[in-house]
C-alpha cells in the first residue's frame, strides 16, 4: 500500500538511500529516497507582500521547507549612534548593524524543535551566515539607508529635506547637505517548515522579502530632532545584485570515517532525512545577473571528499547557475496587487507579530497557529482587532467545530475542495480527545474536568506529584489523552499517503506484547512474558511447553485465514459467543494459553466476542512484517494521534481553511427553505456572540447521552528508561519505542482483595516517541471504568514497576494523571446540513468505523459537488515532488 517503501527509508535510511543511488541494475538510474536525481533541486516557489505591517515580506517554500520573512524598518539619528562618523562612507553597514538579520525555528515546524526546549545552535548559525553575506555580498548600497538633510541657512528656499532619489547628487553639489539618520532593516525570518537546506530556503526568503520592500518617504526636523515618515509613494529598495545560494550535500559509499575509501554521490537541495545522513556540505553563493558568473561565498562543512578544486567545477558552477535561474524565477515574478496584503477574493491581514490576537470578548485572547503555505494563499485570517468582524462578513461553505481526530481528518479530506472553510475549537490547543499535553497544560486540564460526570468526554481527573525532584520543564512532556497503536494494515496509512499527509507525521515501531504475571511459588517477584504472535516467536519461546505450542500454532493458522472457508463454519455459528469458550472448546487452549490469545485483540473486555476477537487478531497477525521486521503496528510519534490530527489541520490550512481557536459554536439557527426551494444558510452563532453564515455545519458530540464504554486511564511519567522492553525482537528489526503489557483477570488486586474483573493494559513509551526527556518513560494504563478501577490501575502500575525493577529498586513514579473517558461508536449523523460525530470509541488501536464517519461527513458537506466521489483522500503533490511511490 505505498507506505511501506517509505517506513522502510525511514527506519533503515541509510541502506535504503544507498540501495537507491546504486542501483544493482546498471539500467536504472541512480534515484534518491524522495524520488529526485542526485542533481534534481525543489522548486522554489515565492509569495511577495505577504504580510502587513512590515516594509516588506515574502513566504518562501523549497519543497517541505518554509520560510516567511518580514523585513521591518526603523529609523536611527546619527547623533544616536556611539562610533559614528561622518567621514566613514564604506563601512556604515557593517559598524552601525544597519541590516539585523534574526532566525527563528518555529515550535512545530519539525519534530526535533519541541516547546520549552532551549535555544539551539542552528538559528543563531543562520543568522550569523545571513549576516555576513549581506555585507560581503554588497547586496545594499549604504545610500540606500541614509536619510539626508539640508541645513535651513544653506538654501532658505528647500525643504527640510528628505531621502528622495537625488539625495546623492545634492549632496555633491552643496557641502551643507548631510547624513542625519539611517534606516536600520530588521530581517526576521520564522520557519513554518522544516525539511532540511534551511540557508538556502532562508536566503532565498531574505532576498524576496528586499526585494519587496519599500520604505517611507522621510523627512527632518530639526528642530525637534526626529524624522518623519510618510507613507505617500515609498520608496522601493534597489539591491545591487542578485546572489543565490546552493547547497550541496555529500553521501558516502558507506559508513566509514574515511568517506573517500568508497563510493560518493553528492546530493543538490537536501532534504532533512538527507541531511541527517551526510557528514560533508558545501554551499557556493553565485550572481548571474551579469554575462559572467562570479562567485561571492564558498564555503564547506566537515569531511573530507569535496577538495577545492571539486567546488569550483564546472560540474558545480553548473548547478549553481541552473539554481540561481530558478530562484530568480521565483521571486521576479511581477505582481498586479497593490496592497501588502495577500489577494484571494477576501481581504487578509496577517500580522507579524502574530502570537496573539484580540477576541473581541472580555480578556480573552487567542492563540494563532501559523501553517505552512504549500501556495499563494494565506492559512489564517487575521486582521488584528476585527478577527470576528472579519469572519461574520464571509460567507463559509463549511464550519468544522472541533480539532479532535475525525473533524481533523475531514479537513484533510476538503483540503483540495477549494471550500471556504472555517475550523474552530473552543480549547486553546488542537486534538480535543485526543490531544497532547505539557504537563502544565495537564495540570489546568485536570482542574477542569475533576468533577464526576458519566456524559462527559472526560471526567474524575486528578493530578499526584510524587514531587517536582526528577522532573524536567513542563514543556518537554507531551501527554497523549487517548494513545492508540495503529496497525500496519490499517486503512488510515493507506489515506495518509494517498492525501500526500504522511510525509509530516513520523511513525516509530511499536515492540512487544507482554503478559503480566503475578507472583508465584516460583517467582516470589511478578514476571512479564512476551506474547508470541508468530510460528518463529512460538518456536524460540522458552516458557511454553510444546504441546501447548502446536496448540497455539495451529490456532494461529486458523486466524489468518479465518475468513475463508472452511474456517467461517466452525466460528459463524458462535460468532456471538466469548472467545476464551470458543478456544477452550475448538483448540483445546486451557489455563494460562487463552491469556496469551486475548491479549492480542488489544480489547478491555476479558469476554470480547468469537467475531470481534478473530477480527482484531487476524489484522495483528497479518500487520506483521507489513513495514518491516519484527513489529505490526505503528506509533506516531511526539504525541500519537494528536499529530494526526494536527497533521489534518495543517493541511486545511495549507487549502485555504480559517483557524481560530478558543472558539466554539454555541448556537445554530434552524434551516429554512428559500424563496426558489433551496436550503437557505445556517445562521451559527460562536461563543465569541458573533454569527456567521455557513452553508454545512459539523461538530463533535462533545457529551454522549449513553456512552457505549467508560475507560479509566492512568498516565504516569517514570524515572526509567526500562530498556529491556525495547529490545528488537529479531535482526535487522527497528528498535521499537512502545511496548504493551496485559494484565490477565484477577492478575491484580485492591488492598481490601477486589480483583480486577477486566483486562489492563499498559503502553510503555519510551523517550524516543518525543513524550518525555531521555531517562524517562510515559506509562499509559487503562482499563474498564468500576468502582474501584482507579485502585487498581494504582496496583497495576506499581506491579509493573516491581517487575521492572533491577537489583531490587523499583523505578519511581515522578507524575501521574488519573481520569475517566467516555466513549461512543465514533458515527456519524446528519440532520438536513448540520452533521455530528459522536465521542470516539476508547480503544487502543484505532478504529478503522472512525474513517468511515469522516467519509460520510465528506459526502454530506459535498452533496452538490460534481465528480464528488473522484478523489476522496487521492491528492497529488502540490509541488513538484516527485514520490518514488509514483514512480
Amino acid at each position: 500500500m505505498g507506505l511501506s517503501r517509505a517506513t522502510f527509508a525511514k527506519l533503515s535510511p541509510y541502506p535504503y538511500l544507498l540501495a537507491n543511488l546504486d542501483p544493482s541494475d546498471d539500467a536504472v538510474a541512480p534515484a534518491r529516497s524522495n524520488g529526485r536525481a542526485p542533481d534534481e533541486p525543489r522548486r522554489p516557489v515565492a509569495n511577495l507582500s505577504s504580510l502587513t505591517h512590515t516594509q516588506g515580506s515574502a513566504v518562501v517554500r523549497i519543497g517541505d521547507t518554509t520560510v516567511i520573512c518580514g523585513v521591518r524598518g526603523e529609523t536611527i539619528l546619527t547623533r544616536n549612534i556611539p562610533n559614528y562618523r561622518a567621514a566613514n562612507t564604506e563601512t556604515e553597514l557593517s559598524e552601525y548593524n544597519l541590516l539585523v538579520p534574526n532566525v527563528d525555528l518555529n515550535t512545530g515546524c519539525a519534530p526535533q524543535f519541541v516547546p520549552g526546549g532551549p535555544p539551539s545552535v542552528l538559528p543563531q548559525t543562520l543568522s550569523s551566515r545571513i549576516y555576513t553575506l549581506l555585507h560581503t555580498s554588497k547586496l545594499i548600497e549604504p545610500d540606500q539607508l541614509r536619510i539626508w538633510h539640508t541645513r535651513p541657512d544653506a538654501d532658505q528656499d528647500q525643504p527640510m529635506d528628505d531621502d528622495d532619489d537625488d539625495g546623492a547628487a545634492e549632496a555633491e553639489a552643496t557641502t551643507e547637505r548631510q547624513v542625519v539618520a539611517y534606516w536600520v532593516l530588521f530581517i526576521d525570518l520564522v520557519f513554518i517548515s522544516f525539511d532540511g537546506n534551511p540557508f538556502d530556503a532562508a536566503w532565498t526568503a531574505v532576498l524576496a522579502a528586499l526585494r519587496d520592500t519599500k520604505l517611507p518617504r522621510t523627512s527632518y526636523d530639526a528642530d525637534k530632532e526626529f524624522v518623519f515618515c510618510s507613507r505617500k509613494d515609498p520608496r522601493p529598495l534597489t539591491m545591487t545584485t542578485m546572489p543565490v545560494a546552493c547547497t550541496v550535500a555529500v553521501f558516502t559509499g558507506r559508513e566509514t570515517d574515511q568517506p573517500t575509501d568508497g563510493k560518493h554521490w553528492l546530493l543538490m537541495d537536501p532534504d532533512m532525512l538527507e541531511e541527517s545522513l551526510c557528514d560533508e556540505s558545501a554551499t557556493i553563493v553565485v550572481d548571474c545577473s551579469t554575462d559572467e558568473t562570479r562567485i561571492l561565498s564558498l564555503s564547506k562543512h566537515g569531511g573530507i571528499v569535496l577538495s577545492p578544486k571539486a567546488l569550483q567545477s564546472e560540474q558545480f558552477l553548473g548547478w549553481a547557475t541552473r539554481r540561481w535561474k530558478d530562484v530568480v524565477a521565483a521571486i521576479t515574478v511581477e505582481t498586479t496587487r497593490d496592497s501588502t496584503a495577500v489577494d484571494t477574493g477576501r481581504q487578509i491581514d496577517l500580522p507579524l507579530d502574530y502570537k496573539m490576537i484580540y477576541s473581541g470578548s472580555g480578556e480573552t485572547y487567542l492563540p494563532v497557529t501559523i501553517f505552512p503555505l504549500a501556495r499563494p494563499s494565506p492559512t489564517l485570517m487575521v486582521a488584528g482587532m476585527t478577527l470576528m468582524d472579519s469572519l461574520a462578513d464571509t460567507r463559509w461553505d463549511v464550519v468544522i467545530s472541533g480539532t479532535g481526530l475525525p473533524q481533523s481528518l475531514l479537513a484533510l479530506a476538503l483540503s483540495r475542495s477549494d471550500k471556504a472553510i472555517l475550523h474552530v475549537d473552543p480549547n486553546r490547543y488542537y486534538g480535543a480527545a485526543e490531544a497532547a499535553l505539557s504537563l502544565d497544560e495537564a495540570d489546568e486540564w485536570a482542574e477542569k474536568h475533576r468533577e464526576t460526570d458519566d456524559f462527559a468526554a472526560f471526567s474524575a481527573a486528578r493530578v499526584v506529584r510524587a514531587s517536582e525532584e526528577g522532573l524536567s520543564s513542563a514543556r518537554t512532556y507531551s501527554l497523549a489523552l487517548a494513545p492508540q497503536l495503529i496497525h500496519a494494515r490499517s486503512p488510515l496509512l493507506s489515506q495518509l499517503v494517498s492525501s500526500r499527509a504522511y510525509r509530516q507525521v513520523e511513525f516509530l515501531a511499536v515492540g512487544s506484547l507482554y503478559l503480566f504475571r503475578s507472583p508465584s511459588e516460583a517467582s516470589p517477584l511478578p514476571t512479564l512474558s512476551r506474547v508470541p504472535s508468530t510460528r518463529e516467536d512460538l518456536f524460540a519461546d522458552a516458557v511454553i511447553a510444546p504441546r501447548a505450542k502446536r496448540k497455539l500454532i495451529k490456532f494461529l493458522k486458523f486466524v489468518v485465514e479465518y475468513e475463508s472457508e472452511p474456517q467461517t463454519d466452525l466460528w459463524k455459528p458462535k460468532a456471538d459467543e466469548p472467545l476464551t469458550a470458543f478456544l477452550e472448546s475448538e483448540f483445546g487452549l486451557d489455563g494460562d494459553l487463552p491469556s496469551y490469545v486475548v491479549v492480542l485483540t488489544l480489547s478491555l473486555d476479558a469476554n470480547i466476542s468469537v467475531e470481534a476477537g478473530l477480527f482484531a487478531i487476524h489484522r495483528h497477525i497479518t500487520s506483521m512484517g507489513t513495514f518491516g521486521p519484527g513489529f505490526a503496528a505503528v506509533y506516531p510519534k511526539w504525541g500519537g494521534m494528536s499529530e494526526v490530527a494536527q497533521v489534518g489541520c495543517r493541511a486545511g490550512a495549507v487549502g485555504g481553511a480559517v483557524y481560530v481557536l478558543g472558539t466554539g459554536v454555541s448556537n445554530v439557527q434552524p434551516q429554512s427553505t428559500s424563496e426558489d426551494g433551496d436550503e437557505a444558510d445556517l445562521e451559527v452563532t460562536l461563543s465569541s456572540g458573533v454569527t456567521i453564515k455557513a452553508g454545512a455545519l459539523v461538530e463533535d458530540g462533545g457529551r454522549s447521552s449513553e456512552p457505549t464504554a467508560v475507560v479509566s486511564r492512568l498516565i504516569a511519567v517514570v524515572d526509567s528508561s526500562f530498556s529491556s522492553l525495547f529490545q528488537p525482537v529479531i535482526e535487522d528489526a527497528p528498535v521499537p519505542c512502545v511496548a504493551v503489557v496485559g494484565f490477565p483477570l484477577g492478575s491484580i488486586a485492591t488492598a481490601d482483595g477486589t480483583a480486577s474483573e477486566f483486562m489492563t493494559y499498559a503502553m510503555v513509551h519510551s523517550s524516543d516517541t518525543g513524550e518525555c526527556p531521555a531517562g524517562q518513560s510515559v506509562i499509559y494504563l487503562s482499563t474498564t471504568s468500576t468502582p474501584t478501577s482507579h485502585h487498581l490501575l494504582e496496583v497495576a502500575l506499581s506491579s509493573l514497576l516491581a517487575a521492572s525493577s533491577v537489583e531490587d529498586k523499583a523505578p519511581r513514579p515522578l507524575y501521574q494523571l488519573y481520569y475517566d473517558q467516555a466513549g461512543d461508536t465514533g458515527s456519524f449523523s446528519a440532520r438536513g446540513r448540520v452533521g455530528t460525530f459522536t465521542l470516539p470509541p476508547p480503544h487502543l488501536a484505532f478504529p478503522d468505523v472512525v474513517l468511515s464517519s469522516v467519509r460520510e461527513a465528506w459526502d454530506m458537506v459535498s452533496t452538490h459537488d460534481s465528480g464528488r466521489a473522484e478523489g476522496y483522500m487521492v491528492f497529488e503533490d502540490r509541488e513538484d515532488v516527485v514520490d518514488w511511490d509514483d514512480s
